[in-house]
């Protein structure tokens, strides 16, 4: 039980990328038994961060808006790809999703379960800069959408999503 809890750790960190290199250590009865370096060089940890953030990015899509068009999607994943890029927020994808309650419906999210082929196709669109709404930081809905938000200038909204 403790090495599944302490894989899973070890695991979360690397997709919010705290680490990107580590360890295991075996023990039994309180000896260390062996030692495990899963350590990668700089080029695979790179692709490693980029295809989880990717399948990361995609699971929280399929989350939070699990009925929106396809143009929406894009423009979601595009959200969160430019805040990365911002250096007013958090740098990790994992970080902006985890610290804004816009995105609370990925608090629940089964990040274990593929991420739908859609919402993948969606991030790869975002990545390579087709959103309707590229320059676009901030999602809401109609449902949820703060005073904050409202202020803010919209600049795409389809059905009930709105980017600003």
């Amino acid at each position: 039980m403790k090495l599944y809890i302490k894989i899973c750790l070890i695991s979360s960190l690397i997709m919010i990328g705290v680490i990107g290199t580590y360890s295991l250590i075996f023990h039994e009865n309180d000896e260390e038994v062996r030692t495990v370096n899963a350590g990668v060089d700089e080029t695979d940890e790179n692709e490693i961060i980029e295809c989880e953030k990717r399948n990361f990015v995609a699971s929280v899509c399929d989350a939070v808006c699990p009925d929106a068009p396809y143009l929406c999607k894009v423009a979601f994943c595009s959200v969160i790809l430019g805040r990365c890029e911002d250096p007013s927020f958090p740098n990790t994808a994992a970080e902006i999703v985890m610290t804004d309650p816009t995105f609370r419906d990925a608090y629940t999210c089964d990040y274990g379960k593929k991420a739908s082929d859609i919402a993948l196709m969606a991030y790869d669109d975002a990545l390579n800069g087709f959103s309707a709404c590229p320059e676009a930081l901030y999602y809401s809905t109609t449902d949820t959408a703060d005073i904050t938000l409202k202020r803010r200038q919209t600049l795409f909204q389809i059905g009930k999503y709105i980017f600003s």
